[in-house]
């Protein structure tokens, strides 16, 4: 199957109301994640390359926070894709290897080559 990877924040996600409680309980928090606002254009876009495309969305946040996340995503009119998040690289670069196994991936669009580059090749 045709896919992207697509990094979540910073990329398709607005996160910036809360970088000041970057280290607090509540970063993550439910409420918090809902009030972020997607980056301009991003949902478009998304949805545009959904057409063609199958849509994986990666962040690095904890794990736990897969479900709110995609719930952030269909809430703010995004296309359907997978969410997965792992808190460190090694975490990250564990999710490319097992989707790499699974997607034949044709882009990458986020900030983070080394797992950009892990994917494509």
């Amino acid at each position: 199957m045709k896919a992207i990877l697509v990094f979540i924040d910073g990329t398709t996600c607005d996160m910036r109301h809360r970088i000041t409680l970057q280290g607090a309980d509540d970063f993550f928090s439910d409420e918090n994640i809902m009030k972020d606002i997607p980056t301009a254009g991003s949902v478009e876009c998304m949805n545009e390359l959904a057409e063609n495309y199958h849509l994986v969305y990666m962040g690095a946040r904890p794990s736990e926070y897969n479900e709110i996340t995609a719930k952030w995503y269909t809430a703010k009119g995004f296309a359907d894709g997978e969410v997965y998040c792992g808190k460190s690289q090694d975490e990250r670069m564990n999710i490319v290897k097992y989707l790499k196994k699974k997607y034949e991936f044709y882009a990458g669009i986020g900030d983070r080559w080394m797992i950009m580059n892990s994917t494509l090749n």
